[in-house]
């Protein structure tokens, strides 16, 4: 797999962590899981017009949606499982936390958990981008490409200072009972936090915490050839492990200890047996 991934330009930087390039050859089986994140996706299939994207297994992988080729995925709660044989060639962008809202004309929270095509949201102000990334040389063209495309769809909307001020304070102390204080500080009531959470990040602030909490334990885990499940558990923020567990089933599908076994190159990636 060759992953070419860049920062974006200083006007993106508030609302954009990531561009990126990705080539990959052909994997035995097929399907992929990947692990739910709060940043929304935008992902450019280059390889087929198409995008596909199955039920867990264990309610059967031959359940598929399809969609176009360019899509928005929205933040995510749950894993999904695409199909790798479509995606050998993809360009996309990753988001921050809420920074999608400025770019599409949709609160995020009705965009959870689900894939759109992107035209299907911005209409003509979509049509010919993934035409002109297949007509790019090469990676780095295909970045600029989609570089350019984002800065002239630079946010008209402002971030709202209570959810900068929220997330920070949550990024850097992921535990729920950081809200109430959060909102006090910012004078702001609790349900109005919430509300605002919500429709620019996609999900409550206690769901955010839950979440992170969780992306935090499976980037832990996935550098460590052994791991001691009570420190991760501890150090993850989880009152014990049998937390740890419920937890990391309700965000991937499996238990930590199936992550590890089935973990492959990439931390959220991990396929499906």
């Amino acid at each position: 797999m060759a992953l070419i991934s860049v920062r974006p330009p200083l006007s993106l930087m508030a609302s954009v962590d990531s561009l990126w390039d990705c080539r990959m050859s052909r994997r035995p089986g097929g399907l992929e899981r990947v692990l739910p994140m709060v940043g929304a996706c935008m992902i450019v299939n280059l390889q087929e017009d198409e995008t596909r994207v199955y039920g867990d297994e264990r309610g059967g992988a031959a359940a598929v949606e399809r969609y176009p080729g360019a899509v928005f995925c929205g933040p995510r709660t749950r894993a999904a499982i695409i199909d790798t044989a479509e995606q050998m060639a993809v360009a996309g962008v990753t988001f921050r936390p809420g920074g999608a809202y400025g770019f599409f004309a949709e609160r995020l929270d009705l965009l959870l958990n689900i894939h759109v095509g992107i035209e299907d949201l911005l209409g003509s102000a979509a049509a010919g981008l993934r035409q002109r990334l297949l007509e790019a040389g090469d990676a780095y063209s295909r970045l600029s490409v989609l570089s350019d495309w984002l800065v002239a769809r630079a946010p008209t909307r402002s971030a709202h200072p209570l959810t900068e001020y929220a997330v920070r304070a949550l990024d850097g102390d992921a535990d729920i009972r950081r809200i109430g204080s959060i909102a006090d500080d910012s004078g702001w009531s609790q349900r109005h936090l919430r509300e605002v959470f919500r429709r620019r990040i996609g999900v409550t602030p206690k769901r955010y915490v839950r979440l992170q909490r969780f992306r935090k334990v499976v980037s832990d885990i996935h550098r460590r050839r052994r791991v001691d499940w009570s420190r991760a558990a501890m150090d993850g923020g989880f009152c014990d492990q049998a937390h740890l567990v419920h937890e990391f089933r309700a965000f991937s599908g499996m238990t930590p200890t199936q992550y590890v076994d089935r973990r492959g190159v990439y931390v959220s990636h991990v396929a499906v047996d």
